[in-house]
């Protein structure tokens, strides 16, 4: 098994490595079109990474794509997960509900993962009344976050920390802690990675994992 491999989307599906790879990193846009995303799936299959860092643009992709961007063999390896998603306000037509909902049945399917963090950025030509009021709905994320974290740690049962950026002044960080009686208690402690990933044991991890998030 190798350590790590980066790079841009289409330098690792040329490599066609057969291997597993603990740590993927996917520069650039990894997921931006049909082709794309189909060269990511056949990447994660055959690496099948436990830390794997990507972004999907949804300017070039459907929504639904989300929801199996992991594919099923990938799946029962990844343990710790960084994904940004990008649209532009004034083109996407899907909402900030059906972004959730594949999100959680992306995250349903990952039955080992630790750690996430989760990232949705946009950007936006012109002020416009539905913009207004996808950017309220996406902010609320962040006021109102017990329903979308408590869906995100029930569907994850060995989640551990959520960390949660929807835009530069809105980030957070979220510790997971599930009792005997199966009742999950979601207790904020910060807003950065840094904060959260020191309190993790796994020192082999933290120093990529931190690379790929403040990079």
């Amino acid at each position: 098994m190798l350590d790590n491999v980066t790079g841009p989307l289409h330098s690792l599906y040329a490599l066609g490595l057969q291997c597993r790879v603990r740590a993927v990193r996917i520069q650039y846009f990894g997921m931006e079109d049909a082709e794309s995303y189909r060269q990511t799936q056949c990447v994660l299959k055959d690496m099948r990474p436990s830390t794997l860092s990507m972004l999907a643009d949804l300017s070039r992709i459907s929504v639904s794509d989300i929801a199996s961007v992991v594919p099923t063999p990938a799946c029962q390896y990844l343990t710790h997960f960084s994904f940004t998603i990008s649209f532009n306000l004034s083109s996407i037509s899907a909402t900030p509900k059906s972004i959730v909902e594949n999100i959680l049945i992306l995250l349903s399917t990952l039955s080992q993962l630790k750690f996430l963090r989760l990232t949705i950025f946009w950007t936006k030509e012109k002020e416009s009344e539905t913009t207004d009021f996808v950017l309220l709905q996406l902010k609320e994320l962040h006021e109102k976050p017990s329903g979308f974290l408590q869906h995100i740690a029930e569907i994850t049962p060995s989640l551990q920390t959520i960390d949660l950026y929807t835009e530069p002044d809105c980030q957070s960080a979220w510790k997971i802690r599930r009792s005997r009686d199966g009742v999950v208690v979601i207790d904020a402690i910060g807003i950065g990675s840094a904060e959260w990933m020191a309190m993790n044991s796994d020192s082999s991890l933290k120093s990529w994992w931190m690379l790929t998030l403040d990079s």
